[in-house]
């Protein structure tokens, strides 16, 4: 009876913990609702893009985004790795032109079940691996956000955000 209690513990705690993603569209805008996070936004463009994760960002405060990454599209990734090698080290003559081609890219995910597929990139990246990945769903630009109803700052500028309709890792380390 005791690991009944334990096991529905469990369950009531993941289910607090889950935020569920729903997404109005009207037009070429959106409101996202995530937990307590509500957001407006503008659907910037399709997109279907490979990318190395570079590192895991912490989200600290912001947890309407389900990733942070520092990534390089994978057409770079390949143009320097034909040119230098591992331009990952830091002694590679590559490895400046490798710090201009990163970026950040902010995910949100339209459907959690994609959430394991993270954890396994999150977890590569602790093993001091190179992921690539590969996201689908459209690039956004964030209007607005209120958290509890109050506004909320965002990153702004530099970051490409997108709303992913699905994430796979294709490598769990690039093979340099």
């Amino acid at each position: 009876m005791k690991r009944c209690w334990c096991v529905l513990l469990v369950f009531v705690l993941f289910a607090a913990c889950t935020s569920k993603t729903t997404i109005v569209e009207e037009s070429d805008h959106l409101r996202i609702s995530k937990g307590d996070y509500k957001l407006a936004a503008s659907r910037v463009q399709d997109m279907e893009s490979a990318y190395m994760v570079v590192s895991w960002m912490n989200v600290n405060g912001m947890d309407y985004l389900d990733a942070f990454l520092c990534c390089m599209p994978m057409n770079h990734v390949q143009f320097l790795h034909d040119r230098y090698g591992n331009f990952m080290r830091c002694s590679s003559r590559g490895a400046d032109a490798a710090k201009q081609c990163t970026m950040h890219l902010e995910v949100i995910l339209s459907d959690p079940s994609y959430r394991t597929v993270l954890d396994m990139v999150e977890k590569a990246k602790k093993e001091r691996m190179f992921p690539v990945i590969r996201v689908s769903g459209r690039e956004i630009s964030i209007d607005d956000v209120t958290y509890k109803e109050v506004p909320f700052s965002t990153l702004g500028g530099s970051s490409t955000v997108v709303l992913a309709e699905s994430i796979e890792m294709e490598q769990e380390n690039y093979p340099f």
